[in-house]
């Protein structure tokens, strides 16, 4: 087995026993996400839509002496999203971290975009990262009384133009965030945290 490539942020085994989803896996920044916690020492388990991308990510993790698994899945069907939590549970026995990284938009003027579009980059963005949080939280970390979710998004609050749909599913995003970490901060037992 290769040797462990380390983080150059981080001490190399501060997320060692973590097990890490990571969605949008498989290019820009997931893929960057990916190898910064595997460097840590956490197992990344990583979703998309294009497995033959995802592959190369683990690759590039195993190559460095990481831990790694993908499945191709798409955020927004929830079935999907239910049972890829439950197969990272039954094989690797717990989840520790969520980062809702994957999303799309339509680049180009508000005028421009119809319904359709605006509906499509709300759905992934927004109501594909509430179903990866949901199936996260009811069934491992809300269970286990610990658990972190990371959630990427653009800056909001001053508006992006040519970015109308993203910076509301965005938004939305964020407000969603704060508001599930004053319901279910309750539930977290500060004692095993990790």
């Amino acid at each position: 087995m290769p040797e462990r490539k380390l983080s150059k942020l981080f001490q190399p085994d501060v997320l060692d026993g973590i097990v890490a989803i990571v969605s949008g896996f498989g290019t820009g920044l997931g893929r960057a996400i990916a190898l910064e916690l595997s460097a840590m020492g956490a197992t990344v388990i990583g979703c998309g839509r294009r497995q033959e991308l995802l592959d190369q990510t683990v690759e590039m993790i195993q190559a460095n002496g990481g831990v790694a698994d993908a499945v191709a899945l798409d955020i927004r069907d929830e079935e999907t999203v239910y049972g890829f939590i439950d197969y990272v549970l039954e094989r690797h026995g717990r989840l520790d971290v969520l980062v809702n990284n994957a999303g799309g938009q339509f680049v180009g003027p508000a005028e421009d975009v119809s319904a359709k579009g605006f509906r499509a980059v709300v759905e992934l963005n927004m109501i594909g990262t509430w179903m990866m949080t949901h199936a996260a939280a009811t069934k491992a970390f809300i269970p286990q009384q610990s658990g972190r979710v990371i959630s990427i998004t653009v800056a909001p609050h001053n508006g992006t133009q040519g970015a109308i749909a993203t910076g509301a599913a965005r938004a939305g995003v964020e407000n969603m965030m704060r508001t599930l970490s004053l319901e279910w901060g309750r539930h977290t037992d500060r004692e095993r945290e990790p």
